[in-house]
């Protein structure tokens, strides 16, 4: 479906009432409604619940895609929970062998802080060094392989560690001439990586209302970011507390290469 063909249709909500789309996409429709109201709602699911478009045509094809959605959804859980297994039990053949000959793990030890860093060498999990090599595939593997959790997902982009630091999961917009692109925009903020990659500013839409309290976060943050051109999660670095101007969000980078064991950063 050409989610375009659908703006300008009118929708009935269950509760807000009449309505009409204004922007829509594969993941989001924008509605306005005649109490003067902007909402936003997944697409297609929220068609499956509580809107109704005003052509039938369309509501039958919307709900088909919701429901081969669904299908492929319950197709790839099942694909990602045996991956998971796998893995699991390949981490835990590896416990199993370093603790029977400890004296043959390949990972130097740096206990006090190396002088120099190999840069070939910082995925070094065993010996909790992270650094700009370091990437995953998902959320989960990520908080699973650092930070000690068991999840079979995770899809939030913000995890609190509750021990002042947290990790972050941001989109990283492209850059196409002045502008930038990201498909974050569509759920109210855009996601921008300094050249130097020493600060992320995450910038509110205009559009939508800013969601947070106002107070930003004063954790410490590990930020794992995917970038267009690579769909996994890279660690750019252990960035400092963040601090509000105006409609941004900024983070500075203090940390590339950190020992998560102590949080001690090495670089």
């Amino acid at each position: 479906m050409n989610t375009s063909s659908l703006i300008g249709h009118s929708v009935i909500h269950i509760s807000y009432g009449p309505g009409e789309i204004l922007t829509a996409n594969d993941k989001l429709v924008l509605v306005r409604f005649e109490t003067g109201e902007y909402r936003k709602f997944q697409f297609p699911q929220a068609f499956a619940s509580y809107l109704t478009i005003d052509d039938d045509t369309l509501q039958a094809e919307i709900l088909d895609i919701d429901k081969a959605r669904k299908r492929q959804a319950d197709a790839e859980k099942m694909q990602k929970e045996a991956e998971n297994a796998t893995e699991e039990a390949h981490r835990t053949n590896e416990a199993k062998a370093l603790a029977v000959a400890p004296q043959k793990a390949s990972s130097p030890k740096l206990a006090g802080g190396p002088k120099t860093v190999n840069m070939t060498e910082v995925r070094m999990y065993g010996d909790g060094i992270i650094g700009p090599e370091t990437s995953f595939a998902t959320h989960a593997d990520v908080l699973n392989t650092l930070f000690g959790y068991r999840y079979k997902h995770f899809q939030k982009a913000y995890k609190d560690l509750d021990n002042g630091y947290g990790v972050w999961f941001p989109n990283i917009a492209s850059r196409v001439g002045d502008k930038y692109l990201s498909s974050d925009e569509y759920w109210g903020w855009v996601n921008i990586m300094s050249d130097s990659g020493d600060t992320v500013t995450q910038i509110d839409n205009p559009e939508y209302t800013y969601s947070g309290t106002g107070e930003p976060d004063k954790n410490k943050c590990f930020i794992f970011a995917r970038f267009e051109r690579n769909k996994r999660y890279t660690f750019i670095g252990l960035f400092g507390p963040a601090r509000r101007e105006g409609n941004k969000t900024i983070r500075t980078r203090i940390g590339k290469i950190v020992d998560i064991r102590n949080m001690k950063i090495l670089k």
